[in-house]
Formats: C-alpha cells, sequence, structure tokens
C-alpha cells in the first residue's frame, strides 16, 4: 500500500489488520472477511448492521467493482472514520 496518501500510522495498522483478517491470503477481503475486519475493529460502529447493510457499505468501499476489497480500499476505513 502506498504510504503517500495515508500517514505511517495507517499503514502500519492496515497492514497488521489485513492480514489479519485475509483468510485466503489472496491479498484481498471478501464479503465474510470484510464483515470480521469491521466488527472485530469497530465494534460499536458495524457490530449491530445487517449484512445488508455491511453489503451496502463493501459496494461503497469497492472503488474498482471487482467485488472484493484491496488494501487501499480497506485504509478509506480509517480515513472515514478519524
Amino acid at each position: 500500500m502506498s504510504s503517500k496518501t495515508f500517514s505511517p500510522e495507517i499503514v502500519e495498522a492496515v497492514d497488521e489488520l489485513f492480514e489479519r483478517f485475509d483468510k485466503h491470503k489472496n491479498f484481498l477481503l471478501d464479503f465474510e472477511e470484510l464483515k470480521k475486519a469491521l466488527r472485530t475493529t469497530f465494534p460499536m460502529t458495524f457490530h449491530k448492521l445487517t449484512d445488508v447493510q455491511l453489503k451496502s457499505i463493501m459496494k461503497m468501499l469497492d472503488q474498482d467493482k471487482d467485488g472484493a476489497i484491496s488494501k487501499v480500499e480497506f485504509a478509506r476505513v480509517f480515513t472515514t472514520l478519524q
């Protein structure tokens, strides 16, 4: 992930979290991986959201529309919630 857009702290946090939740080790988060990542990392914000609501969030984050979330797309969660 490029550090040009994000602070070093964000880059480090995203890298650690992404590796932790990328169970398939394919450098992408599918819906189940993203759901677990959001609910674990931000429980007060995402825990009570339904799958339909979380899928809507995934669509918003998925800028390249490939059906998965990359590290850069995942990092947008951090900058949005700061």
